[in-house]
């Protein structure tokens, strides 16, 4: 159903919702999540240009793992989770990148920015939560590659004119 879904559609929850569900109505073997989420990675990348698509994506990925926390066995559920956070370039470099931004004519727009940052944090803040335990050491340790580069980058002063839009409620020690 993905693949027929126009992206303005990935905007509402309720379509979303059935999407979601479409997947779990059969029990869908740790392949069938691959490709689900390599056609949404897929997405992700090419609508780097358009963040409420972009964000749409990226918590339709969080409902999915939502489900899958409950509608999968562990090990399918931790499969799951590799398939997003380690297996896919595209979301990695999401998750690594400060914001998709848009360059126009060479000139970065700076409220558009901090506008993607703000939201783009927050859809990815809603996946992390579907997808991790933050009290669970072996979670914390899962995401420490994140952190340590956020972490880093923070310290580093790199993004000092974005630092104030980072809460700082989402950076957990998480050295091991």
């Amino acid at each position: 159903m993905y693949l027929h879904t126009r992206p303005e559609q990935l905007l509402d929850e309720d379509k979303q919702k059935v999407l979601v569900e479409s997947i779990y109505i059969h029990q869908p073997t740790v392949l069938d999540l691959k490709r689900i989420v390599c056609y949404i990675a897929h997405g992700i990348t090419a609508s780097r240009g358009n963040h409420n698509i972009l964000n749409a994506r990226v918590v339709l990925l969080a409902r999915i793992s939502e489900m899958g926390r409950l509608a999968l066995c562990a090990k399918d559920f931790e499969a799951l989770r590799e398939i997003i956070f380690v297996d896919s370039n595209a979301l990695r470099h999401l998750f690594l990148s400060v914001v998709s931004v848009e360059v126009l004519k060479g000139e970065i727009t700076m409220n558009l920015f901090l506008l993607s940052l703000d939201s783009c944090t927050l859809a990815i803040q809603h996946l992390l939560e579907a997808c991790f335990n933050h009290s669970l050491h072996s979670d914390r340790k899962a995401l420490s590659h994140l952190s340590d580069h956020w972490f880093d980058l923070l310290k580093s002063g790199t993004y000092d004119s974005v630092q104030d839009s980072v809460s700082s409620n989402s950076i957990v020690e998480t050295k091991v």
